[in-house]
This record gives C-alpha cells, sequence and structure tokens, in this order.
C-alpha cells in the first residue's frame, strides 16, 4: 500500500483583526464585510475595496428613461476620475461610491449628485470624525453629502436653512453667474426634476426659477421668464401644488409682483 504524504495546515497567525482598522476603514470593514481573515496586513483592504470600486464604476445604474440613465453614467465617471485625482485611499472611494449609488433604482429617476471638491473634503472631514471612536459606523455618505452640497449654495442666501426661497435669475438676467448658477439649479433641484442635469443650463438659458426648501428639501419650484410664471412643480413632479404648500406660493408670487400663465394657474387651482 503506497502512503500518502500527511498533509499540513498552516494557520495564518498574522492575519488581520476588525480592531486593527479605524475610522473609514473600520467602517467599510462592518458595512462590506471584506474578507479579513485572509488579509496578511491592513494594506490588503485597499487592494479589496479598489476592485470593489471598478465593479461600481462600471455597474449599469439603470434609470426610468435615457437621460437618467445617461447622467448617471457620466456623473457617476466623473466622481472616479476625480477621486483618483484627489488621491484618496480606496476605502475612502467605496464609502464614497457606495453611498452615492446605492440608492439608486434600475426604473426611477434619481439622479447622482453633482460632485463639488470643497463639499467632499467637508463630508469626509465630518465622517473621519463620527467614525473616530469607532461609533456612528452605519453613516449615510449620500445624506451627509447632499446636506453639504445644498447648504454651500443657500447659506449666504439666508440663515435659516428651514424654510428659504432662492431665486436662480437666468443667463439674461445675470449673464456673469450663468455658469454658477447652472450648478445651483442642479444641487438644489428635486431628485426628480430635469433640472437636476445637463437640462439646468437650457432651461436657465431664458428663464429664472424661485425654489422652495424646507429643512434644506426641495418642495416647489417656480419657471418664470421676467416675472411671467410659464411652470409650477411640486416635488414629485406631479404638476400640482399640494394644499399645505398653495398658501406659501400664493404669498411668494404677491410678495415677488409676479403673474400666472393660464397653465400655471390650472396646476395652482388643480386638487
Amino acid at each position: 500500500m503506497e502512503l500518502q504524504p500527511a498533509v499540513t495546515f498552516h494557520p495564518n497567525f498574522t492575519a488581520v483583526k476588525k480592531s486593527q482598522f479605524n475610522g473609514i476603514d473600520y467602517a467599510v470593514v462592518e458595512k462590506f464585510k471584506p474578507p479579513i481573515e485572509k488579509f496578511n496586513s491592513c494594506e490588503d483592504l485597499q487592494t479589496w475595496a479598489e476592485e470593489k470600486c471598478r465593479d461600481i464604476i462600471h455597474s449599469d445604474l439603470g434609470g426610468r428613461n435615457k437621460e437618467i440613465y445617461f447622467q448617471r453614467r457620466e456623473e457617476l465617471f466623473n466622481w472616479g476620475k476625480n477621486l483618483n485625482y484627489e488621491n484618496k485611499t480606496n476605502s475612502e472611494k467605496l464609502f464614497v461610491l457606495s453611498g452615492i449609488t446605492k440608492h439608486l433604482n434600475q426604473n426611477d429617476d434619481t439622479y447622482v449628485p453633482v460632485y463639488d471638491e470643497i463639499v467632499l473634503k467637508k463630508s469626509l472631514e465630518e465622517i473621519k470624525l463620527l467614525t473616530k471612536d469607532k461609533k456612528n459606523l452605519h453613516l449615510n455618505f449620500n445624506e451627509i453629502y447632499r446636506k453639504n452640497l445644498i447648504d454651500s449654495v443657500i447659506l449666504n442666501e439666508n440663515s435659516d436653512l428651514e424654510n428659504i426661497w432662492v431665486h436662480i435669475p437666468s443667463k439674461k438676467e445675470n449673464r456673469n453667474d450663468y455658469k454658477d448658477n447652472i450648478k445651483k439649479l442642479q444641487i438644489i433641484s428635486s431628485q426628480h426634476w430635469c433640472t437636476k442635469s445637463e437640462h439646468a443650463k437650457d432651461f436657465l438659458r431664458d428663464c429664472d426659477f424661485d425654489i422652495y426648501l424646507e429643512n434644506r428639501s426641495p418642495k416647489l419650484a417656480i419657471k418664470s421668464e421676467e416675472g411671467y410664471i410659464i411652470e409650477i412643480e411640486d416635488e414629485l413632479n406631479s404638476r400640482k401644488v399640494p394644499s399645505d404648500y398653495k398658501k406659501i406660493i400664493k404669498n411668494y408670487i404677491k410678495e415677488r409682483d409676479m403673474v400666472l400663465s393660464e397653465s400655471a394657474q390650472k396646476i395652482l387651482d388643480s386638487e
């Protein structure tokens, strides 16, 4: 009888433990459950995260229509490119890319948020501080980033962030700030408005926008030209004004001395 050589197992006593990670790295380990028992060093997490980032960037995010589909794809590539330029760690990139995409549905109309270097830096600093003691690990990057993104464009408008109207002038009214105003319109628009995408520049070329924010959340939009209201939209783009907001928008229209078109009046009067 031929004897087989004994098989000897060599345990990896240098396997990484969860306690060796800190901050965002620790949050990534908690959230994504990488196989750290197979890692020989903490750096192996970065190699693992790099592959996950690549999967996200090249994934099909879908979208309700072609406009949503292409906005998601192009903006996601833009995020990936800029994150590489900023020399973020792969675990930070994964935390960010997952945060801006995980809530997207193949058949809805939610846009990927626009990239902003300053807002990203502020958001990551906030997250690093919150995860410093290995608590608050289930943070929602998307919520934190969007809050900071909106704050970046409305803090100079008013100190009251709970209820505020933001006026965004057309290119005809303010040519010098046209590019900045395009970005502002994209940032504070509802996820269900086409002004969240590249179409913002087309709309803002001739028309002004007035957007009502409640606790940083866009609830109403008025599209007008020289004070003549062409269109009114609610948060969900349902072409009607919820009863709770009728008084708010009527007071604003009166305050701004604006005139309603027949179609806008029908939207305002609809139940």
